[in-house]
């Protein structure tokens, strides 16, 4: 989808703004709903939880909540997300993230074209029991 842009004198109502620059594709959706969680990830009470918007005609995936980890060792990559065939990326994703427990780590993020989201831990910390996503963007996923 183009932008298209006002005509000069157009008024320029909510309804026209939204449909010409901002267009919500998906509603904020529980992760489940979209592919299942691995032996090593479970939804949290702050429900993980993916959108899609277009803006201005380029797609983006947000992304808010925290998913429940388990059985993750430092510094290796561990799956605790799949994401069914429509969700997968088409170029690997990797951000920096924030990771909980006991106390506050980073941690790595990884979207994979096997549909997999797999997280990492550094060596020498202790391993957290969840992973959050809020604030995380990928632009033009497929």
């Amino acid at each position: 989808m183009a932008y298209d842009p006002f005509l000069a004198g157009q008024k320029a109502t909510a309804n026209l703004l939204n449909t010409r620059i901002i267009e919500l594709v998906m509603d904020w959706t529980d992760l489940d709903a979209i592919g299942s969680y691995t032996a090593n990830g479970s939804a949290s009470t702050a429900v993980p939880q993916m959108r899609i918007v277009s803006d201005m005609g380029t797609i983006r995936w947000d992304f808010k909540g925290r998913i429940n980890t388990t059985g993750l060792s430092a510094a290796t990559t561990t799956a605790i997300f799949t994401f069914d065939g429509d969700y997968q990326v088409s170029q690997e994703e990797g951000f920096s993230a924030y990771a909980a427990g006991t106390s506050h780590y980073p941690c790595r993020l990884g979207f994979m074209t096997s549909g997999n989201l797999t997280v990492s831990v550094p060596t020498g910390i202790s391993v957290p029991t969840g992973v959050w996503l809020s604030g995380k963007s990928i632009y033009d996923p497929q």
